[in-house]
Order: C-alpha cells, then sequence, then structure tokens
C-alpha cells in the first residue's frame, strides 16, 4: 500500500514516535499468499469477508473502549 515503506522508515528513525494499527482490509492482496478463504481467484480480498471483518473490528473496539473501561 501507498506510504507504508515512509512510514516505516519514520519508525525507525524517530524511536519516541508513537504508531497505531491500520487494517487494510478492503482493497488489494492479503500480505500473506497462503490465505484461500478469503481472497478471489485472483488473490484479492472478497468484499463479503472484509466487511465482517470490519464489522467485528468496529465492535471489539467498542467493546474496549466503552464497556470494559
Amino acid at each position: 500500500m501507498p506510504g507504508v515503506e515512509h512510514g516505516v522508515g519514520l519508525l525507525k528513525e524517530n524511536k519516541t514516535l508513537n504508531c497505531g494499527v491500520h487494517m487494510t482490509l478492503s482493497c488489494g492482496r492479503p500480505l500473506l499468499s497462503n490465505l484461500k478463504t478469503i481472497v478471489d481467484k485472483d488473490g484479492f480480498f472478497i468484499r463479503r469477508i472484509t466487511d465482517e471483518i470490519i464489522e467485528k473490528w468496529i465492535v471489539m473496539r467498542f467493546i474496549e473502549n466503552f464497556v470494559l473501561k
């Protein structure tokens, strides 16, 4: 994805720089090649699967931030 190499370089140069998680699930190809159940025949993420993962991620973050605090 665009900007990843630049971001990693910034982290290496600035040891005190904080970094968060950014999940790319709706476009492109996964980093791992053996994820046959969530990619189409061309190796791209299946849209239905990415929508489910995003929903679960949102619920997990909501629980962490509002229910468990």
